[in-house]
């Protein structure tokens, strides 16, 4: 089934931001490594692909950032599924095509 998870980890009792980067980034490793479609952003990221395989890797990048950390994490997850379910890369080609016919 077609899918997307919103995913934002945050290791508790870390308090210098160039820390919460660096654990962070070890969920960032994660994503990239299991090969789905994903976007980083400010906040968050989001992982698009098959619900079971981008469930797995949701799980797979918290537990990463656990275990960099050594303390507990708070991951909030928003998840989306569904037949028609589009992806991020084909709602930005229908924006460029809108802006390419004005």
């Amino acid at each position: 089934m077609k899918a997307a998870v919103d995913i934002q980890c945050l290791p508790l009792g870390a308090v210098a931001k160039e820390e919460i980067y660096a654990l962070v980034d070890q969920a960032i490793k994660v994503i990239e490594k299991a090969g789905h479609d994903y976007t980083v952003s400010a906040f968050s990221t989001t992982i698009e692909g098959d619900l079971e395989e981008i469930w797995a890797t949701a799980l797979e990048a918290h537990l990463a950032v656990q275990k960099a950390a050594g303390s507990n994490v708070i991951s909030y997850l928003k998840l989306a599924t569904g037949p028609e379910l589009g992806t991020t890369a084909e709602k930005l080609a229908r924006q460029v095509k809108a802006k390419e016919d004005e």
